[in-house]
């Protein structure tokens, strides 16, 4: 009895050894891991020079919350001069069907206010957004992918998949908007 208790010890005792290596070595696996994130990224040689600079980093995530309070006002279909001090002096718009108007802040409102009151319901679904900021032109821009559905004011059901890009200036006001569209028929 003495000797089955003496293996069952040894067992156990190895048991734990073994674990404890176990362990050890998932801990360094891990630890490599985390190393190896904070290392330096070597640049990258693109196949294509970018027209437009290429040094995007994430931006503010406030002015993603900053261009969602634009589209509360929309949908709520009131308060649209609450808007106005997040707009530039003038704005430059890109329309879906590629039209580029040059608006006053005060002008951009009111063909905000004139789109959502062509329709009797209208909800945003917001697909995906992020800010980015380019460091070489101290800019930052809002991407925002979005599900649009509502009824026009006949009664037509419209829905709509679409790409926007809001621009701020180095003031933090937005100078510029472009929208690319899919109409859901």
């Amino acid at each position: 009895m003495k000797s089955l208790c003496s293996i069952l010890i040894i067992i156990l005792v190895l048991a734990s050894c073994n674990a404890s290596e176990e362990k050890d070595a998932a801990n360094t696996e891990s630890t490599t891991m985390d190393t190896s994130a904070t290392q330096v990224k070597e640049d990258v040689k693109f196949l294509y020079p970018s027209t437009y600079p290429s040094d995007w980093e994430i931006g503010d995530p406030q002015k993603i919350v900053k261009v969602q309070e634009l589209y509360k006002v929309m949908l709520a279909d009131s308060n649209y001069e609450s808007t106005m001090p997040y707009y530039a002096d003038s704005v430059t718009t890109v329309t879906f069907d590629n039209r580029e108007l040059k608006l006053s802040a005060k002008d951009f409102v009111n063909r905000v206010q004139t789109f959502r009151k062509g329709f009797k319901t209208l909800n945003e679904e917001f697909r995906n957004y992020v800010s980015l900021k380019s460091r070489g032109q101290n800019q930052e821009m809002v991407l925002l992918w979005v599900n649009e559905k509502g009824t026009r004011l006949n009664g037509k059901a419209d829905s709509s998949s679409y790409q926007e890009t809001w621009r701020f200036n180095d003031q933090g006001k937005i100078d510029y908007r472009s929208i690319f569209v899919r109409y859901d028929y």
